[in-house]
């Protein structure tokens, strides 16, 4: 945040960075600076999102699907994030995020997006389509069952060390 933030704000001096979600405020001296603006706690989060320009994941170390770049892209709002927060996101494919390894680039990323309105809208609209087909109840339960299916077929012990034991 600090190190993208700026570099987007010296570009497009009007641009804002709005943070919002339980816990915001507590962020401190990371929250402020021109054009920041703590939101904090909001009802609907995908509400915020949708009005968001873009969303920006600067994750340096992440585990695991991050939930708030899947509601982003299935609110429709355009993503930029790091190579770490797309290997959580995989299997996805081109063209519907916009990956980069380094604060220049990631403010370069939104950058263009602020600045091309269409190309925003049809990166966000590519987002929106891939989430909303790919974590869906249906989907959900065909990963358990497959996964159960594996498990059906593994030995005692591959369970257990499956499991932890």
């Amino acid at each position: 945040m600090g190190d993208v933030f700026p570099r987007v704000r010296a570009a497009v001096p009007g641009a804002t960075l709005d943070i919002a979600g339980k816990g915001a405020e507590s962020l401190g001296a990371m929250a402020k600076g021109e054009g920041v603006r703590v939101v904090g706690y909001v009802p609907r989060l995908e509400t915020a999102m949708m009005s968001a320009t873009v969303f920006i994941a600067p994750h340096r170390f992440a585990a695991g699907v991050q939930t708030k770049v899947i509601q982003a892209l299935a609110s429709g709002t355009p993503v930029v994030t790091t190579p770490v927060v797309r290997s959580g996101l995989e299997p996805i494919p081109e063209g519907v995020i916009r990956v980069a390894e380094d604060a220049e680039s990631l403010a370069a990323h939104a950058v263009e997006l602020i600045r091309d309105p269409s190309s925003a809208t049809a990166l966000g609209a590519r987002g929106r389509e891939w989430a909303r087909a790919r974590f869906t109840w249906e989907a959900a339960l065909e990963a358990f069952e497959s996964s159960g299916d594996a498990a059906e077929s593994a030995s005692p012990a591959e369970r257990l060390a499956t499991a932890g034991v």
